[in-house]
């Protein structure tokens, strides 16, 4: 049987535990997770969400843009956001700085969510920087 004992001040212990058993103590873990995990960053990313104009026209990003771009309420943008997950890329800040610079950028919702221009995306390559 192996037990994990996760604690740093456990010598002692250890010491009578091997001097009384005259064998080894299976397993210490002398880590704390606790501190780990306040040092652990995951890659930070400073990427911008951007829904591409792939798929057919009635049900895919053409869609979705077209939804976003019309005059008419969206009844629940909810669902629509959730719907553009699959056709969003991510492009980093230099990239979304060239694409605005390039005119390849449409925004809707008052910047909320941003669209490429179909010209600028290609279903074999991806996107026309």
């Amino acid at each position: 049987m192996t037990s994990i004992t996760i604690n740093t001040d456990l010598s002692d212990f250890i010491e009578e535990y091997n001097e009384n058993n005259k064998d080894s103590f299976p397993l210490v873990q002398k880590s704390s997770m606790t501190t780990a995990a306040k040092h652990f960053t995951a890659i930070d990313q400073k990427t911008t969400s951007i829904i591409v104009p792939y798929g057919n026209e009635s049900n895919g990003g053409k869609s979705i843009i077209a939804d976003l771009g019309s005059n008419n309420i969206i009844d629940d943008l909810s669902y629509t956001l959730k719907r553009a997950q699959q056709y969003t890329i991510n492009v980093f800040e230099h990239e979304l700085n060239d694409l605005k610079n390039k005119n390849a950028i449409i925004s809707h919702l008052d910047d909320a969510v941003l669209e490429l221009r179909e010209n600028w995306y290609s279903e074999e390559y991806g996107v026309e920087l």
